[in-house]
């Protein structure tokens, strides 16, 4: 389409050059001293053929256009749904992965607890013997942490 664009513009120049000496032949006497009217030059007539031509090339280029827009957009619509793929395959696996980390970090707190719950009921039962004033009887406790 492009090509019969410049051969447009080519042809238009050729055409202004061509009226320019048709306007010298009018203004010396259109043809009154025996000289015939001026043809186009022979780069005009090319021109002509060849915008005709390029002017074929472009419509069949035109025809063809629905075509390749169409799979344009069958590409790009395999390229969204590719991508979306893409996204819940990588979502899944995140999701997995967070799955496993937190049954992992349950069992741990759930370890931690059960040893807080393990040394706060040593630690009642310390306090309680402390308040019977049994310490004393038992002897000093306080070697037994450090």
């Amino acid at each position: 389409m492009s090509a019969a664009a410049e051969a447009d513009a080519k042809l238009q120049s050729l055409r202004q050059a061509d009226q320019v000496e048709l306007g010298r032949w009018i203004a010396s006497g259109a043809g009154a001293t025996g000289d015939s009217r001026p043809e186009p030059s022979a780069a005009t007539l090319s021109a002509e053929r060849d915008l005709a031509l390029a002017a074929v090339d472009a419509d069949a280029a035109r025809s063809a256009l629905p075509a390749l827009n169409d799979a344009w957009h069958a590409a790009t619509e395999r390229v969204r749904a590719t991508d979306a793929r893409r996204d819940e395959a990588v979502f899944a696996a995140a999701a997995a992965i967070a799955r496993e980390r937190a049954v992992e970090l349950s069992r741990r707190v759930l370890a931690v607890l059960a040893v807080e719950a393990e040394l706060t009921s040593v630690a009642d039962e310390l306090y309680s013997i402390g308040r019977r004033g049994l310490c004393a009887k038992m002897g000093n406790l306080r070697g037994i942490f450090e």
